[in-house]
């Protein structure tokens, strides 16, 4: 369990294996495998691992490109993407 935080800057949290769980005050997500949650610069949020868990994050500065979504959401991670 990581208790509440925040980063300065977006993070993507990909579940390579196991389930995570994000939860914020706007609610919370359950992250399987192959897919990554979106958690836009300075929201609060506590992550919670389901059995074994391995996991990577990518820390994005906000604003560095145009089209970044603004809120929470869990996506799916393309064969391309889990191999960078």
């Amino acid at each position: 369990h990581v208790p509440q935080h925040r980063h300065s800057r977006s993070q993507l949290l990909h579940a390579l294996v196991g389930v995570v769980l994000v939860t914020t005050k706007h609610g919370r997500w359950m992250v399987p495998p192959d897919h990554a949650m979106w958690i836009p610069a300075g929201t609060e949020h506590s992550v919670e691992m389901l059995g074994d868990v391995s996991m990577r994050s990518v820390y994005v500065m906000p604003n560095a490109i145009a089209g970044l979504p603004e809120g929470l959401r869990v996506v799916g991670i393309t064969e391309l993407m889990h191999s960078l």
